[in-house]
């Protein structure tokens, strides 16, 4: 493992390691707006995958799941089975 994917694997686990492992995070990525769905306990799997999209800008989903909703969907504030930390999307010009 590299040292980028270990850094990623420290990170998805500092978010999500404590989290129940049947829950499901998400991987996002532009520019083709596909969801990547993996639960708690494929934490590694997800750091690998995160590094290995070239060329794609990643988002971490900070809401958990109770299932994987696919490759094209999020979900809404409703569906989701808790969080695991704040966030803030600030644009400065």
């Amino acid at each position: 493992m590299d040292q980028a994917t270990r850094l990623t694997l420290a990170f998805l686990q500092g978010l999500f390691g404590s989290a129940p492992d049947d829950l499901w995070f998400l991987l996002w990525t532009l520019p083709d707006k596909q969801s990547r769905w993996f639960q708690i306990r494929h934490i590694p799997e997800a750091a690998e995958k995160a590094q290995n999209l070239p060329d794609k800008d990643v988002y971490i989903g900070v809401s958990l799941s109770s299932s994987d909703r696919g490759p094209s969907a999020r979900f809404k504030a409703d569906d989701s089975a808790g969080i695991v930390g704040l966030w803030a999307d600030i644009d400065v010009r």
